[in-house]
């Protein structure tokens, strides 16, 4: 039962000897998967290459670069808190980016050879499943996750933490397995909920191989329970004993009433697809479409069990991923309906790609996933550009309500506090316009750099720029254009009124 303990210098020479042992098998083991690790994360890293050399302050980041603070608890993400103090060597969080942005790749390409070795059974990949994985870390809602400089890495530790507890115990599913998914899903929930999907997802992908693979029910069942009472008592033991009433006023975790339990589902998930839709492009689209029929083909083909059964069987697969790529949110009376709240769906093509092309016989759907990969890593760069075009924009169009200022007269700034107020947005710099067009997702990702409805506007504009002291609102009932204020100056891209201790500036 228990290991005697060493009685002689040579009985504990052993003991280190067979310690040591196990811990270089360990070693060499997870040597295996460096060369893997190096793949991804140069893929991810090089995806968001754009992105970084935009260094673009992404809407949080703002107030986080300007006051050096985390605030995660306001969403329960309370591990986003506590590592954030070694990631940034402080309490007090200086920009360090680009270090938090490569620390996320890193551990989305972890995440993603996780995946490959999970769903593929192997610890040497094809270049046809490298790029079958690349949507969990380049898909377009993830990389609204990598453009902040400060929350990236903890949105991409949630997403390691859904997929990592699926390694420990799945020869023989028991407590080890329950145990270190409730551990995962508890380490997801206080860094980013949306990923509450992932593991769901991942587990019904891992069942329906097995299945296929001829694992006898029993084994699946073992293997479905110890992974599903793990999950509920991770989201369970978080909901009861560590969520408190998040402090945010965009999105609420609270559940519906019983009798509006299914219809606010419903509701729930068909603006979550409607999103998805007018998000993607055409050729998108089409690609996913073909993923979703090259998933199907590789079951089929690749079933030890009854074919027919398989064919009917893999369809329900993809519909039921689909459904769980959303997570938690689909049950929640007041979900958020942002791009970077979405990137469950990024995991659930990966999943399927990888699947579809580790089948031998399925070049088809090969050829698929590797198009998808292509379009989502050109794309990154395509959206890391327009970032950097629509910060030089918004930086010209600042800087001339800032000269316009200079010729207000100095007694409206005599009181102790200026009230301001802008009307209208200066839009999308004229560079980018058509690219927007061309891809309905910028309008999500792209942030409104100077506008009356953006909060951060007002926010960075009354901080960054040492302005004299000036409070605002976002009460739409508050409209200064009703207090026929005087012009004090016009130009081509901006009308500005003021008198007393009021300003507005309107846009155009």
């Amino acid at each position: 039962m228990f290991r005697s303990i060493p009685r002689t210098p040579k009985e504990a020479a052993a003991c280190l000897s067979g310690t040591g042992q196990r811990l270089r098998r360990t070693a060499g083991g997870l040597r295996v998967y460096l060369v893997p690790l190096a793949i991804m994360s140069a893929i991810y890293i090089l995806g968001i290459s754009a992105i970084l050399r935009a260094n673009f302050i992404y809407i949080d980041d703002m107030q986080r670069v300007y006051g050096g603070w985390s605030n995660w608890n306001a969403s329960c993400r309370y591990l986003s808190d506590f590592f954030s103090q070694f990631l940034h060597a402080d309490k007090f969080l200086s920009d360090v980016s680009p270090l938090t942005q490569i620390v996320a790749c890193i551990q989305l390409a972890a995440a993603s050879v996780i995946a490959l070795h999970l769903i593929t059974g192997r610890s040497r990949f094809t270049f046809w499943e490298y790029a079958a994985v690349v949507p969990l870390g380049l898909c377009p809602y993830m990389l609204e996750c990598l453009s902040f400089k400060y929350d990236s890495p903890y949105m991409a530790m949630s997403v390691l933490a859904s997929v990592a507890p699926l390694l420990f115990g799945r020869k023989k599913p028991g407590w080890r397995l329950g145990l270190s998914v409730a551990i995962g899903t508890l380490v997801m929930c206080t860094t980013y909920q949306a990923a509450s999907g992932i593991l769901p997802m991942l587990t019904g992908i891992l069942l329906f191989r097995q299945w296929l693979d001829g694992v006898s029910w029993r084994d699946l069942a073992r293997f479905f329970a110890a992974t599903a009472i793990g999950y509920t008592v991770g989201v369970f033991f978080f909901k009861f004993c560590i969520m408190t009433v998040p402090q945010v006023d965009y999105a609420s975790a609270a559940l519906p009433p019983l009798a509006q339990f299914v219809p606010t589902m419903i509701r729930n998930l068909q603006t979550y697809f409607s999103r998805i839709l007018a998000d993607f492009n055409r050729l998108w689209l089409v690609l996913i479409g073909l993923v979703f029929v090259g998933f199907v083909w590789a079951a089929v083909g690749s079933s030890s069990r009854n074919r027919l059964a398989a064919l009917l069987l893999a369809p329900a697969v993809v519909a039921i991923l689909l459904l769980m790529s959303f997570g938690l949110y689909t049950v929640m009376e007041s979900p958020l309906f942002r791009a970077r709240s979405m990137y469950g769906f990024g995991a659930c093509l990966a999943f399927l790609g990888v699947f579809a092309a580790s089948v031998k016989k399925a070049l088809p759907g090969k050829l698929v996933c590797v198009v998808m990969a292509w379009c989502f890593f050109v794309f990154a760069f395509t959206y890391g550009n327009a970032l950097s075009v629509q910060k030089t924009y918004a930086e010209f169009r600042i800087d001339e309500v800032i000269d316009g200022l200079k010729d207000v007269d100095s007694g409206l700034f005599t009181t102790d506090e200026t009230f301001l107020q802008f009307k209208g947005s200066v839009g999308y710099a004229p560079a980018i316009q058509r690219t927007v067009a061309h891809f309905p997702i910028l309008n999500r990702l792209i942030p409104d750099s100077l506008a009356s409805h953006a909060w951060m506007t007002y926010w960075s504009f009354t901080n960054y720029y040492g302005l004299p002291s000036m409070s605002f609102t976002a009460d739409d009932s508050i409209d200064l254009a009703n207090f026929h204020l005087p012009l004090v100056d016009e130009t081509l891209y901006h009308a500005i009124y003021g008198s007393g201790r009021f300003l507005l500036i309107e846009l155009k």
